[in-house]
């Protein structure tokens, strides 16, 4: 049955509302991180401290920054300047700091002359009045210019891209000249890490002057409500049971939310209803896999492919994407030892699996698991943690796993971010 105009209209729009493909613009669409929101607003309120956002990619570290400037209005009377970059590899000192301050355009008011003169507003970026070379002195009397007149937060995205050491420790050495100085400007840097080791250099010189905000995957409030809020811009409502679901696939991760949640929209309003269920959910599924990343795909071809019937690689992978997790997307082996017993019906034991795990973690398979540890403490993860709900998805559509069986599972951590 083909929908009502309004409910075209309303499919639509739900690209807007649910957008698994970029990261969230709109504060009205932002949803959860109340904690990081906080320490970020602590960094910006206080003269001399900066901040490092860091976590797994796909956790929504982009969507805070990008939205971070308006939750900061109204903390006091100036205008926000808030200048938001992307670094790449290639980058140096020098282009990342051009790229900022290209950023910024000011508008000065110049008087007109004559016997009846007229103001003219004049717009010039930044940028133009800066030397030939920009250096970590340079940034900060420019930032700290600007913070006469504006709030200035700087965020500097996909920090880990960085591929230069020595342009690490320059920003460092920068922030540490901002903090000692005073400088009216807070810094932040967001990128995928586990630590903030592994992004900032001469991370121990600026560690009173960085605020470290680890960004773990969301709780199941965090997902529902991102689900009920976009539901809400198109007058549209969901059963629990199938809520309850969508949470439970998405393992903490945003994307697969906005994924289910646009595809979940689509079938309803196709079938002119205005209420989300199960039976919406299951189509959403199928389309949401066939939609995926043509990489996630593949990945998952590469580790499961073979020749024999009675293989269960496709069992242990979906045994490891049930796994109980730590903070950092972790789990150990012997964590596989129950869902992949109850995903196959019968006790294992991890002799009859722990060769799936090596071969998961090397070239045989695609590296689809990552390894670290030694022989007594090593444990596993997806390289891509994309990959742990798309294989859930691909267990439930595959039949191997039912629903009620997945909300045993849900979303569990096992232990505390450990302090960087």
């Amino acid at each position: 049955m083909a929908p009502n105009v309004e409910n075209f209209q309303l499919a639509l729009l739900a690209t807007r509302v649910f957008t698994p493909g970029s990261a969230i613009n709109e504060k009205d669409l932002f949803a959860g991180r109340i904690s990081q929101i906080r320490r970020i607003v602590d960094a910006v309120s206080q003269t001399g401290l900066h901040a490092v956002l860091y976590g797994e990619p796909g956790v929504g570290k982009t969507s805070l920054a990008n939205v971070c400037a308006a939750f900061l209005k109204g903390m006091g009377p100036t205008e926000i300047l808030a200048p938001k970059v992307n670094c790449v590899t290639s980058d140096d000192f020098a282009s990342i700091w051009r790229k900022v301050f290209g950023e910024i355009q000011i508008t000065k008011k110049i008087s007109g002359a004559g016997f009846f003169p007229q103001d003219k507003e004049l717009v010039f970026s930044v940028l133009d009045d800066l030397p030939g070379q920009i250096t970590p002195d340079i940034v900060m009397t420019t930032l700290d210019s600007l913070g006469r007149n504006f709030l200035v937060v700087v965020v500097i995205d996909e920090f880990d891209r960085i591929a230069s050491d020595s342009v690490k420790r320059e920003v460092a050495d920068t922030i540490k000249m901002m903090s000692d100085r005073q400088a009216r400007a807070t810094l932040l840097l967001v990128g995928v890490a586990d630590s903030v080791v592994a992004l900032i250099r001469e991370h121990q010189s600026i560690e009173r002057a960085l605020l470290q905000i680890h960004m773990p995957r969301m709780e199941r409030d965090e997902l529902e409500e991102i689900i009920k809020n976009g539901l809400e811009r198109l007058t549209m409502t969901i059963e629990p049971r199938a809520l309850k679901e969508i949470v439970s696939l998405a393992k903490g991760l945003p994307y697969f939310v906005h994924l289910l949640g646009l595809h979940v929209a689509r079938r309803a309003l196709d079938a002119d209803e205005k209420k989300v269920t199960q039976k919406h959910l299951q189509a959403a599924i199928k389309e949401a896999l066939e939609g995926a990343q043509q990489t996630m795909r593949s990945a998952y071809h590469d580790a499961t492919v073979s020749v024999r019937k009675e293989t269960i690689h496709q069992h242990v992978l979906l045994g490891c994407a049930l796994a109980k997790t730590d903070d950092f997307g972790y789990f150990t082996a012997g964590a596989v030892v129950e869902p992949l017993s109850i995903v196959r019906n019968k006790p294992y034991q991890l002799p009859y699996f722990a060769q799936h795990l090596k071969d998961f973690s090397g070239e045989k398979r695609g590296k689809i698991l990552q390894q670290v540890g030694g022989p007594h403490n090593r444990r596993y993860r997806f390289r891509n943690p994309m990959m742990q709900p798309f294989v859930i998805m691909k267990g439930l559509s595959d039949g191997l796993i039912d629903a009620p069986t997945l909300e045993k599972f849900g979303q569990i951590k096992i232990s505390e971010p450990a302090a960087h």
